[in-house]
């Protein structure tokens, strides 16, 4: 057999193989390259979606990493240790960021419904409330007069519930900064809203006492120490004003007056010790 035979013989045993077709050595195969540049169009996409999910799953563990770090952070550094460690981990702070903000957005709570159905019991309960008061709010919106500290309050481009906090809060520093007003306080800090309360005779839970930033602690222990000896009815609750998330747990239940021994009241006065230099720190939220 001559070597030009050879050659041919194997030009068709070759496009046997890749193509399960038999066909000449010079002829043009089109549904040959049309499947290989399907097959590779296809390790493209699985390398791509390979990728993507190697990706979200790195962002979620770092971001639940630092998100740690960051809480814990706040309970054993000072504000301005948190802000030259803790906070120095932007990148994934903004992670975070994204990922409150964007809970709150309709894409996601339309995956939350779809994942619980707690979430979705939620919002329909939300949903037919809003609908039933939305009447009633038009109503009494009319004529309304709107105080003078919202007045300059500009809508963000996008309406979402955390984009309209972070406006409300930039015109809340915008007001106490340029004219002094404090009208944050109400929402901000307990005490003063309590206060408010009271002075403008409207309903309010009682309080026995109010201690300030100026006391000296261990004199404000001692005096709360005698106060809850002196009361009769329980339980009493002692709250930091100045911290209004839950998750800070500022709020302690004295249940009776076993709370009053020296073991169980330094519990308490560990725990108010922390509650009094404790600064919230909102790290993960666009705000």
């Amino acid at each position: 057999m001559s070597d030009e035979s050879h050659e041919s013989a194997f030009s068709w045993i070759r496009l046997l193989v890749t193509t399960g077709r038999v066909k000449a050595a010079g002829d043009k195969d089109e549904k040959h390259s049309k499947f290989k540049s399907q097959r590779r169009f296809a390790r493209v996409a699985y390398c791509l979606a390979s990728t993507s999910v190697l990706v979200m799953f790195v962002v979620v563990v770092c971001s639940f990493t630092f998100a740690l770090v960051h809480e814990k952070s706040k309970k054993i550094m000072t504000v301005k240790q948190q802000e030259k460690y803790a906070n120095a981990f932007y990148f994934p702070a903004a992670l975070d960021q994204a990922k409150h903000y964007y809970s709150q957005t309709n894409a996601g709570l339309n995956l939350r419904k779809s994942f619980s159905k707690e979430s979705e019991e939620d919002f329909k309960r939300a949903e037919r409330y809003f609908v039933a008061q939305k009447a009633l709010f038009e109503e009494s919106m009319d004529g309304f007069p709107l105080h003078k500290h919202y007045s300059n309050l500009k809508l963000p481009e996008t309406i979402s519930f955390h984009d309209m906090i972070k406006a409300r809060g930039e015109l809340l520093a915008s007001n106490y900064k340029n004219k002094k007003w404090q009208d944050f306080r109400i929402e901000k800090d307990k005490c003063a809203m309590f206060e408010f309360l009271k002075y403008n005779g409207l309903p309010h839970v009682d309080w026995i006492d109010m201690f300030q930033r100026e006391s000296d602690f261990s004199d404000m222990m001692s005096q709360m120490r005698r106060l809850v000896r002196n009361e009769s009815e329980f339980p009493i609750f002692i709250k930091s004003c100045h911290i209004t998330t839950g998750a800070a747990k500022s709020v302690r239940k004295i249940s009776d007056a076993t709370a009053l021994s020296d073991e169980n009241w330094l519990e308490i006065e560990h725990w108010a010790a922390k509650m009094w230099n404790y600064r919230s720190n909102d790290w993960e939220r666009i705000w």
